[in-house]
């Protein structure tokens, strides 16, 4: 069933295959490589390198705006009038609830570090600024892969 509902779609994924290849070729080769290209492949070097430099350098760009380095990208708080019901002792169960809350902030900063999700994740940025699409699977152990329109 799913085969036959993928060749179906194969033409329609082909445009957008051919656009992206066209566009790595320009900018990065190995990223969308051309059809029967394999790993002894040489590829033409192209006589400039503003593509090439300009996908790096926005890649760059995007992955310290989303996830800066040794810093957090994302705050867990809860509002001040939800610690109203608890009367004269909000302010202490504020500061144990934010105290939590940034205890859980760092293992999650740890996790991301731990897993080593950072080349994965400017290999999907150069993906999606060449080709405009990229499949970020998480595995069920926590680690992730980037599936190219490629593949």
């Amino acid at each position: 069933m799913s085969q036959k509902r993928y060749q179906q779609l194969l033409p329609e994924k082909d445009i957008f295959l051919e656009r992206a290849r066209k566009a790595s070729e320009l900018t990065l080769p190995l990223v969308i490589r051309k059809e029967g290209h394999h790993s002894s492949t040489t590829y033409k070097t192209p006589y400039q390198s503003v593509g090439s430099r300009g996908v790096t350098n926005l890649a760059s760009n995007l992955m310290l705006s989303l996830f800066p380095a040794s810093q957090p990208f994302f705050r867990l708080l809860v509002s001040d009038s939800d610690f109203e019901q608890f009367g004269d002792q909000a302010s202490l169960v504020k500061e144990e609830v934010n105290e939590s809350l940034s205890q859980m902030e760092k293992a999650v900063l740890e996790e991301i570090e731990s897993k080593n999700l950072r080349p994965v994740l400017f290999e999907v940025f150069k993906n999606l600024l060449i080709a405009g699409n990229s499949l970020v699977y998480v595995e069920p152990e926590g680690s992730i892969r980037n599936y190219t329109l490629e593949d």
